[in-house]
């Protein structure tokens, strides 16, 4: 047969292959050209309508400032965040008359329906106050709930009290779950309620108060090891608002410090409404990482009627002790209190609006003492541990530290362990933070590892006793 001994056949071959390749790379090149043709007219025809658009709500004579909320790609971070795109004031009104409306609907129905509701609802009553057996009930006690929702549409209990509430309530028979702090809840206190609901709406924060939980470390340990479970299901660690979080596609990671692992938080509301600065910015440093955005306002008015000053650190060393009670420090606090409660800082439920807040349930309890007995029954609720005032906030805010000189590892295993503590505290005011306390203890590198107190000390200007009792109207060691 004949061969190929110069190897042409062979050359053109690799040519051909060469040449249907190029072909190939040209007619891709021609799609290309004629996807990015088409996508670039529906770009100029999406252009014409966006310009026609914009020229229409332009001349609807909407307000500038409303106008500007709709230009999201424009903003910067903060007023992307502090922006509302749909509130319009008379969208608003209408809801609002609609919502109205709908009440009165609601009850004219009710009150034509009596009495047909009645016995029904009288049936309920003998369920929840435990004269029937839920179990005991025909068809179930969701059908009673339904009705007692119908005059009463939104009902408030704890999970502790929820099993006993709504027994004999099955998978998903409620409709709606509102959970809030629930950065504060174990996940096995929120399970029930979430089981027998539809759906859920949990709204916490997991950088404020944990879960209390009595079990010691050392017996949990054990028990995750015979059990087999996994640490992150675990309170105080893990909360049903970190289990919720877990479960959220929308949020984004937050880390509190160099050495500590990033927390994934589920849709996150940026914008603090509640404190000025320096509170604000004490909160945001130190649980944050300076992701909030300030959205409280001017302090249009300096707190004349306090008389008191800017918020400070009244800097008092701990000599007189007694355990993490420090009667001067408690004193010079009562004398603050005395001075604010004179001018009557009242809020609308005609409480005063002062807080004293304590990392110490001793320091809480001997303060508390102090305050009853000075300025009697009127100050109930005024002063606790930072956990009686998680949700709570005041128009001025003392922080008493307190604080044993002889046990400073207290701060780094506890008060300075995460910055939840003094988040919460300092959040609480609104207006005045006065933090009360030795400065150079609480500040101490080796005391305060994690530079919280540091964090908290850095904006307070320190404040002398006798200097703050120079503004003072009332005589020291009242």
């Amino acid at each position: 047969g004949l061969t190929d001994r110069d190897g042409s056949d062979s050359v053109a071959a690799a040519a051909c292959d060469s040449l249907r390749a190029a072909h190939r790379a040209l007619a891709a090149r021609r799609d290309a050209i004629e996807a990015v043709k088409t996508v670039a007219a529906r770009v100029r025809a999406l252009d014409e309508t966006l310009a026609a658009l914009r020229a229409s709500i332009a001349g609807a004579g909407l307000p500038a400032e409303l106008l500007a909320t709709w230009q999201l790609a424009e903003l910067d971070r903060a007023a992307l965040h502090a922006a509302a795109p749909c509130f319009m004031p008379a969208l608003f009104a209408a809801r609002r008359e609609l919502f109205v409306a709908a009440m009165a609907l609601q009850q004219a129905f009710v009150a034509g329906a009596w009495s047909k509701l009645k016995p029904t609802l009288a049936a309920f009553m003998n369920v929840l106050t435990g004269g029937v057996q839920p179990g005991s009930v025909p068809g179930g006690v969701a059908a009673l709930w339904d009705t007692f929702f119908l005059v009463v549409p939104v009902v408030s209990t704890t999970f502790a009290s929820f099993p006993r509430v709504f027994a004999g309530i099955g998978r998903e028979e409620l409709g709606w779950l509102l959970i809030d702090e629930a950065g504060q809840a174990a996940p096995q206190q929120a399970v029930g309620a979430i089981w027998r609901s539809r759906r859920s709406v949990i709204v916490g924060d997991p950088l404020q108060l944990e879960p209390v939980v009595a079990l010691p470390e050392e017996l949990v340990t054990p028990l995750l090891a015979r059990t087999g479970a996994e640490r992150q299901w675990v309170p105080p660690a893990t909360s049903a608002q970190t289990l919720a979080d877990r479960a959220n596609r929308y949020g984004t990671w937050l880390r509190q410090g160099e050495k500590d692992d990033p927390v994934w938080l589920g849709a996150p509301l940026v914008v603090h409404r509640r404190c000025l600065d320096p509170m604000f910015g004490i909160a945001n440093g130190i649980a944050y990482d300076n992701r909030m955005v300030y959205g409280a306002g001017r302090d249009s008015a300096p707190c004349p009627e306090s008389g008191i000053g800017e918020s400070c650190w009244v800097d008092m060393p701990a000599s007189d002790a007694q355990g993490h009670w420090v009667a001067s420090q408690g004193h010079m606090a009562l004398e603050l209190v005395k001075r604010l409660t004179a001018q009557g800082l009242r809020d609308e439920e005609n409480r005063f609006r002062v807080y004293v807040i304590t990392p110490f349930r001793h320091v809480a309890r001997q303060f508390k003492a102090l305050l009853h007995e000075k300025l009697g029954k009127d100050t109930e609720g005024m002063a606790g541990t930072v956990h009686t005032f998680q949700g709570k906030e005041a128009e001025h805010v003392i922080f008493l530290l307190g604080g044993d000189p002889t046990r400073p590892g207290v701060i780094g295993s506890y008060a300075g362990k995460k910055p939840n503590l003094v988040n919460v505290a300092v959040t609480r005011a609104r207006r005045r933070l006065y933090v009360i306390g030795d400065r150079g203890f609480w500040t101490d590198p080796g005391h305060d590892p994690r530079g919280i107190y540091r964090r908290l000390a850095a904006p307070l200007p320190t404040c002398r006793p006798d200097e703050l009792r120079g503004r003072l109207d009332v005589p020291p060691g009242e």
